[in-house]
């Protein structure tokens, strides 16, 4: 799994100003999501994302920080697990990765909508400060300390059934490497 990079660098997106005409073999070759081809709709596969977030909701923090069996990266008081990451992109001119950095916005945009119906709206998280802070040399809070080097924004709900926070986002280590979609479950007491 991609969760979480020692490399503390804020997360790069790649936005080209005038989008060249795309040739027909480069619109074939959509990225590729753990095997399965990212199509964007309501699918299985948001369906299992829905399911990971209410797993890591009522899943025991670990007493240690590092990985379960199961990707999951956690520590003391939080929980970090991917519901989605791209193929890398080393062999990319580029045009793959803005595609892909679509495609997670959207699919990110879609799980905002429906845990909003659960929670309502999200609190919108900006860790652009706490990532300058972390340079700085400021020791931050998990998963804060963990996330703000490669996820600009999160989207934060507290669920009214406890004191636990919940919050997804997209994020990417460096622009050669996999995006994800993630979440995250804290306790309220540390971040």
């Amino acid at each position: 799994t991609a969760l979480p990079s020692p490399v503390n660098a804020p997360p790069r997106r790649l936005r080209s100003v005038a989008q060249r005409p795309r040739t027909a073999r480069e619109l074939t070759l959509r990225p590729t999501v753990r095997g399965v081809r990212f199509t964007g709709g309501m699918t299985t596969l948001t369906t299992q994302q829905l399911e990971t977030v209410d797993r890591l909701r009522d899943r025991p923090f670990p007493a240690e920080r590092g990985w379960s069996a199961d990707g999951v990266y956690g520590g003391p008081g939080f929980l970090v697990a991917d519901l989605l990451v791209s193929e890398d992109f080393w062999e990319d001119d580029g045009t793959r990765l803005m595609e892909a950095d679509d495609q997670f916005e959207a699919e990110r945009a879609a799980m905002v909508l429906l845990l909003s119906r659960r929670w309502g709206e999200p609190e919108v998280l900006d860790l652009t400060e706490l990532f300058i802070r972390s340079v700085e040399g400021e020791r931050l809070p998990e998963p804060m300390a963990t996330l703000c080097g490669y996820v600009s924004l999160l989207y934060a709900w507290r669920p009214p059934d406890g004191r636990r926070r919940i919050a997804v986002g997209v994020g990417q280590h460096d622009r050669e490497l996999p995006i994800q979609l993630l979440v995250t479950v804290w306790d309220e007491d540390v971040g």
